[in-house]
């Protein structure tokens, strides 16, 4: 902006397009920020409230959904395993990061992320043998066609 400009605000440009149209003049009567006791114009607050994330504000401490009375929780049994898939589950949970082991009522998406994190540290580039890998891969295709024989 230049020295001579004058800085002209939301409210002046309003008040203009009101005086110059009639039909937008008839519809608006009263100025907004009369009421208003802040130093944010509500423009502004608007714009403000629109950029804040909703789904990450804290919860209201001592209120409950109540629509969580309603959800249904449903209980997976354990997998009745045979012996040799009984071994092909505890080979893929040796080689697993110890805090997220395989649980015993997996399903197939659960199964792919373990047989790739456990084939992550098996691999020969990776400090394990090219026996336990094939062992680890085998053993993930039994519990596949575990999982497939039971749909």
């Amino acid at each position: 902006m230049s020295k001579q400009e004058t800085q002209i605000n939301f409210s002046d440009i309003l008040e203009n397009m009101i005086e110059n149209d009639s039909v937008f003049a008839s519809e608006i009567h009263h100025d907004h920020n009369i009421e208003w006791s802040s130093d944010i114009e509500p423009m502004h607050l608007s714009y403000l409230l629109g950029t804040l994330d909703i789904d990450s504000t804290p919860p209201v401490l001592g209120l409950k959904n109540p629509y969580l009375k309603y959800k249904k929780t449903i209980v997976i049994p354990d997998h009745k395993l045979a012996h040799s898939e009984q071994s092909a589950f505890e080979l893929i949970n040796f080689y697993l990061p110890q805090p997220a082991p395989l649980t015993k009522n997996f399903n197939m998406t659960q199964l792919k992320r373990a047989y790739k994190k456990a084939a992550l540290r098996a691999h020969p580039d990776c400090g394990g043998t090219h026996e336990r890998f094939l062992q680890l891969k085998s053993g993930c295709e039994l519990l596949v066609a575990f999982l497939n024989s039971i749909k």
